[in-house]
This record gives C-alpha cells, structure tokens and sequence, in this order.
C-alpha cells in the first residue's frame, strides 16, 4: 500500500474518527475538544467563548451543543481565515484574527471580552525545523495579543497544537499566565 491508502485506512479505523461521525461533528477535533472538556470543565464556565481556527467547524458545532444541553445563553464568536458553513448559536467571523479589521468585528461581537478562548490555529509545517518554529512563535504571539484583548482576568486559554511545538508555546505563555499545563492526549498521535 502507498502512503495515502495507509494513511486513509488508519484514519477511517480511527476511534476519534468513528466518534465525531456518529455524533455528527464535522472533524474529528471535536471528540478531541470533548475530551478536553471533561477533562477541564471548559464548557461548565459561565462565559462568552471566542474560537479561533474554527474551520471546518467541528469544535463551533460541540461548543453549540454544549451550551444549548446546559442552557447557558453565553455567545460564541468563531474566527478563522477560511470560509465555514454556518454552526446554529454561533457568530462566524470569516478573517486574519491578527487583523485590525476582524479584530474590529470580534470586538463588536464580544464587547466586553470573553472568559474562554479555545485555539485550533496551525500553521502548515515545512518539515523543517527553524521554519517551522518561527510560525510556532507567530502563532504564540497572535495568541497573546488576542489574549490580552478579549480574556478576562483569570480566563482560560486552550491551544491545541503539535506535540513538537507544545513545549515551545507554554515556555512562552507562562510569563503571561498564571498556570500553564501542557496535556498530551492518545487522540495527538499522528495519522
């Protein structure tokens, strides 16, 4: 087999996989974030929730889920350069969160901040590494400046992203935050 079939035969077998398909999610990072979630209570805070890197739209989808079981009225505002179909309960923001102009919009959207910020933002690896750690950086930084922003004082802020790349963010955000937790889950195998 060539390395598309192998990885197509891994990823249709995968528990993840089968888990947001049955439920209706459209990505298998929602049985990720539900996983994360019962793990730390995301959802059970009472706040709005801004996400970002929300195309194709799995984590919008859990998000709005969550919050219509447990009748929480909180907003949801998503951000993500590519185009989402629309998620029931969630206002989508189609643009460069690092841009003044969708900061403008989220800002609208969310006026008085938000208590939950949940990241799905990768950037394309190169495979090579000082590359790729430079986008890693990019990234950490867009993160804290859309934190500095929006969170609250004593919000929380989930970033998902590459096992390589974990350590390198959370030495960054731990100036920032007052706790930083790095958690790896069987889900982050690759594909």
């Amino acid at each position: 087999m060539g390395k598309t079939s192998d990885w197509y035969a891994r990823h249709v077998g995968d528990s993840f996989v089968r888990t947001s398909k049955a439920w209706g999610y459209r990505a298998r990072a929602a049985s990720k974030l539900k996983r994360l979630d019962a793990r730390y209570g995301l959802m059970s805070r009472p706040c709005d929730v801004l996400e970002l890197g929300s195309s194709p739209g799995g984590w919008s989808q859990y998000i709005s889920y969550e919050r219509r079981v447990s009748g929480m009225a909180w907003r949801t505002v998503s951000v993500d350069t590519r185009a989402m179909v629309r998620v029931p309960g969630v206002s989508f923001v189609h643009g460069d969160i690092t841009e003044a102009e969708t900061m403008a919009e989220v800002s609208s959207r969310l006026p008085s901040g938000v208590g939950l910020i949940l990241s799905d933002i990768c950037q394309t690896t190169s495979c090579e590494r000082f590359r790729d750690s430079i986008a890693t950086a990019k990234v950490a930084e867009a993160l804290l400046m859309v934190s500095r922003r929006f969170l609250f004082d004593g919000g929380a802020l989930l970033h998902k992203t590459s096992v390589i790349r974990a350590e390198h963010i959370a030495s960054g955000m731990e100036w920032h935050f007052s706790r930083v937790v790095v958690y790896r889950d069987s889900s982050s195998e690759a594909l």
